[in-house]
């Protein structure tokens, strides 16, 4: 469940344009909303952005920034190259984004037996690089999820987005958690102390440096008595 008092998240939907078109029951993009919403999160997708005059890579890369969390949801079809970086689809470009701006990230990949037409399952002209990307993803370090329908999605990315966060952990592009900054250091603070134990500390304008585990002794660069800091 959401956080009481907490804002809520910018999540970033990531999708090719017949997710949102099928299952016609209820789409895959219907059914991340849902979850989105239920998580007392709001949506943000390129879908809702308006035409522009400027290059889409970098419009699309600004969007992405502006997210707070990114969400993939991966079928078989590659959808539409960037026209300015044809090389790469919007979706691929916008996990690429997602990945350098370092937002937690949810991949969910459609299972072959998933719901759906066949139109769903068939890239005539991309399918080559869909099936690389998917594999990419696969082998990326990231969380991934596989899917077989709208409901299943709409569960498993409500349960991702509602587990709480492990208080100053931040994944790493590679999904590797990075480790967490306890402590923010004071300006004065010399290069000798430890970073593990500025919780609390006394300050010395002698003696050696301390050693790990004990209280982190610092170097004001006045020449005043030692105190405590």
């Amino acid at each position: 469940m959401p956080t009481r008092g907490a804002p809520p998240r910018r999540v970033f939907l990531s999708h090719t344009a017949e997710l949102r078109r099928y299952p016609a029951e209820r789409s895959f993009v219907a059914a991340a909303e849902s979850a989105v919403a239920r998580a007392g999160d709001a949506v943000v997708d390129m879908a809702y952005f308006g035409p522009r005059e400027e290059q889409p890579a970098r419009v699309c890369r600004e969007a992405v920034a502006t997210a707070d969390t990114y969400v993939l949801i991966a079928g078989f079809r590659y959808g539409s190259p960037v026209r300015d970086e044809p090389k790469v689809s919007y979706t691929e470009l916008e996990f690429d984004a997602a990945t350098a701006a370092r937002l937690p990230r949810y991949v969910f990949l459609l299972a072959d037996e998933a719901e759906g037409p066949a139109v769903m399952f068939r890239d005539p002209k991309f399918g080559d690089r869909q099936e690389k990307f998917r594999a990419r993803l696969r082998n990326s370090g990231v969380t991934v999820t596989t899917v077989r329908s709208p409901a299943d999605l709409e569960t498993q990315l409500f349960q991702s987005l509602s587990r709480p966060a492990r208080a100053g952990v931040q994944e790493e592009p590679d999904g590797i958690p990075a480790p967490p900054q306890l402590y923010a250091e004071p300006p004065y603070i010399g290069s000798h102390c430890s970073s593990a134990v500025r919780r609390s500390w006394t300050c010395s304008t002698t003696g050696p440096p301390p050693r790990t585990g004990t209280r982190c002794c610092c170097s004001r660069p006045s020449a005043a008595p030692a105190k405590a800091c």
